[in-house]
């Protein structure tokens, strides 16, 4: 039987070739000998991961934004800058609220956990900050309830440590969270960077923004960071 192939097949077949050839030339033992090193094609299975599972990432819930980052993963440390009171934690907030399938941990330096619960029930529940509060001083149950509902419902995923700690503490508080969740967290969120602590930092603010962040480059828990 005589089978005819088209221009189109034959670039399929070469194709389909070729990618076995590659599958079959990465190695599958991964060398365990090495801290600092890796083999150049875990970079392109990092890539393909990334962009055949955007879920897994973490977008910021601004799609201008999203798009040209493509959000971000685990192992990459995000910053988000800016003078005081420009939206840096609203920012934040609105990645959780876009995230609520995400197991976050944030490490909350400046906000206490109660205000963090009260500015996120108003963004999902629609309702005003001073109206809510008022509500709730005044027993207003559906206040109450849209409170509660955003504890522990809507949030189910976020746990809020509002205590200023350094890399020691919070290497703990994350073990915690693992055994709480059962997982490992998909991002970590430290707000803000001026205020964790450390004995070796020193008094100059710039110095002290750079040895904090080469500090956490080394903080080695191989999960996502903002």
């Amino acid at each position: 039987m005589t089978v005819l192939l088209t221009a189109d097949d034959i670039k399929q077949r070469l194709a389909t070739l070729h990618s076995e050839r590659l599958d079959a030339a990465i190695p599958t033992d991964e060398p365990s000998a090495y801290r600092y090193v890796r083999p150049f094609y875990s970079t392109y299975e990092s890539i393909v991961e990334a962009l055949e599972n955007p879920d897994s990432r973490i977008m910021l819930g601004l799609p201008a934004i999203d798009v040209l980052t493509r959000g971000f993963g685990p192992k990459e440390l995000i910053y988000i800058s800016g003078f005081a009171h420009s939206g840096k934690t609203q920012l934040v907030n609105t990645m959780i609220t876009h995230n609520l399938d995400k197991r976050i941990l944030f490490f909350s330096m400046d906000d206490p956990a109660e205000m963090i619960l009260l500015k996120l029930a108003c963004m999902t529940s629609g309702f005003n900050a001073d109206i809510l509060e008022r509500r709730i001083r005044q027993g207003d149950e559906e206040a109450k309830v849209a409170l509660k509902t955003a504890a522990i419902d809507t949030f189910q995923n976020l746990i809020v440590v509002d205590e200023s700690l350094g890399l020691g503490a919070m290497t703990k508080a994350v073990e915690e969270a693992r055994t709480y969740w059962g997982a490992d967290p998909d991002c970590i969120v430290i707000d803000y960077l001026e205020l964790l602590q450390g004995n070796s930092f020193s008094d100059d603010a710039s110095a002290n923004v750079k040895a904090k962040s080469q500090s956490l480059k080394r903080w080695e828990i191989g999960r996502a960071h903002v």
